[in-house]
């Protein structure tokens, strides 16, 4: 048995393999929140503890993006419907955790064939952060699917 351990490049191979792998799992694990805020809030351990419903129940949340609660009356203040909706709700923080976690995965491996500072990878970040919300409010808010 051979008990020397791993050259250089294979532990950060390893290290960056766990480290994709644990951000996939946060990304499920703020998915579930997700999903049990919009499905099963009143059964839920956030409803249990007294966690603020304006916050976190999604019946009431949606709100919170629009001045007065009411969308005719336009944002609650720049942007609270797109790049800062993470700050309206929990739903939407979760969201916004999930995609940053699987962001990072997605760029995890590339750190092993790219020498970039540490900008260039926020801004790859950034970028696919940006790529993500194009694609999604153009079809959410565009023509093609309405």
């Amino acid at each position: 048995m051979d008990l020397r351990a791993p050259p250089p490049a294979t532990r950060r191979l390893l290290l960056t393999a766990a480290a994709a792998l644990l951000l996939v799992a946060l990304a499920a694990g703020a998915n579930a929140v997700m999903d049990t805020l919009s499905f099963r809030y009143e059964r839920s351990l956030f409803a249990r503890c007294g966690a603020p419903a304006g916050w976190c129940d999604p019946r009431l949340s949606w709100r919170n993006k629009w001045r007065d609660g009411d969308p005719a009356k336009g944002e609650a203040f720049p942007f609270s419907s797109t790049a800062l909706v993470a700050t309206t709700d929990a739903w939407h923080l979760a969201k916004s955790a999930m995609l940053a976690a699987a962001f990072a995965a997605l760029l995890a491996p590339w750190t092993l064939l790219l020498r970039l500072p540490w900008w260039g990878w926020l801004g790859a970040f950034a970028g696919l952060h940006l790529l993500w919300g194009l694609v999604f409010e153009g079809l959410f808010a565009g023509a093609l699917l309405a």
